[in-house]
């Protein structure tokens, strides 16, 4: 019997103008790849929410919300593992900060721009997953509503 090498594949993250931008992701073999599929329809939309305007003044009460809040993550209602904002160095407030900092020492003229998203890392352990999961994070102490994803 003939054995079939399994492609890596590995996820690219692409924007799509169409009448306003989106965020998508695909996953394919190389950036080339993901582009073509992106261009045919593949992939994904990532809907991310709605955007928050910070202001100066809200800085420290978002660093104080950012450090003290907590996630809960939960497969097929069954609860797994509770996590905080502190878990992500102290605040994802400083990570953006730290993240912010070593860009610009790296990349002067190409500061962090409006718009890009950024992750601060995990807040909790990562956990296997299998096909038909239905994962649920609910958020205590930040004014967010539960998000639910179902693996298929």
């Amino acid at each position: 019997m003939r054995s079939v090498a399994k492609r890596k594949l590995k996820t690219f993250h692409g924007t799509l103008r169409v009448t306003r931008i989106e965020e998508w992701f695909v996953e394919a073999g190389s950036e080339a790849e993901a582009r073509a599929l992106l261009e045919q329809g593949e992939g994904h939309r990532s809907h991310i929410g709605e955007r928050i305007q910070v202001r100066p003044d809200m800085v420290a009460t978002l660093v104080d919300q950012l450090a003290r809040f907590k996630v809960r993550m939960s497969r097929n209602g069954e609860f797994v593992e509770e996590g905080s904002g502190r878990n992500s160095l102290r605040s994802p407030a400083f990570c953006l900060a730290e993240l912010g900092a070593a860009i610009n020492r790296r990349f002067p003229n190409e500061p962090l721009s409006s718009g890009e998203i950024i992750s601060s890392g995990t807040l909790t352990a990562g956990h296997l997953t299998d096909k038909g999961d239905l994962w649920t994070a609910e958020v205590e102490g930040l004014p967010l509503p539960p998000l639910t994803l179902r693996l298929t």
